[in-house]
């Protein structure tokens, strides 16, 4: 006679246990990032009318970066909660003093061959995605469009002046050759 086989439960999948550190490491990049998107990259600290504020955050950044890089996590999650502190008086500052958010509605946008966006913005300074962006993005600001536009437009007026002494540009257009050459 056989015996019977016991059904053997299967193994509960247990998640890694969280390591704190990390976990308040993950936080802080998360709500960091959040305010980039907001306001701009280093735009709180670099425009905080408060100089006072400005190198009370900067010893902050520093202690917390200490904390990640040599501290314990009870080190790590106290400079984190510090350096959340911090970000909230630095945008307190910013918007008491007039400061905006980031106008995500000013950019000009067209897509590229490869597929990637280009984003003309007003100030690349003051540029960050939009939240949730995922597409290939390549910002450029209004300024270095209009220099790279005024250096090409020098250029083309040197040549044709070179060529045909005299001669002046009324308009510039690029018209598609309609020939059987296959370049």
């Amino acid at each position: 006679m056989g015996r019977a086989k016991k059904a053997v439960a299967a193994p509960v999948e247990q998640e890694p246990p969280v390591d704190p550190k990390a976990e308040a490491v993950r936080q802080t990049d998360m709500a960091v990032r959040e305010l980039e998107l907001r306001y701009g990259p280093g735009r709180l600290l670099a425009a905080c009318p408060d100089l006072a504020l400005a190198e009370k955050m900067r010893r902050q950044m520093q202690l917390y970066n200490d904390a990640v890089y040599g501290g314990s996590a009870a080190d790590t999650q106290v400079q984190a909660q510090g350096l959340l502190k911090g970000y909230q008086a630095l945008e307190r500052a910013f918007l008491q003093a007039g400061g905006q958010p980031l106008d995500h509605a000013a950019v000009i946008e067209t897509e590229l061959d490869s597929g990637a966006v280009l984003a003309i913005v007003p100030d690349i300074t003051q540029y960050s995605p939009r939240p949730g962006e995922t597409r290939e993005v390549l910002a450029i600001g209004a300024g270095t469009v209009a220099e790279m536009f005024d250096k090409r437009t020098r250029e083309t007026l040197a040549a044709v002046s070179r060529h045909w002494p005299g001669a002046h540009i009324e308009s510039a257009k690029r018209k598609p050759l309609e020939d059987d050459i296959p370049f």
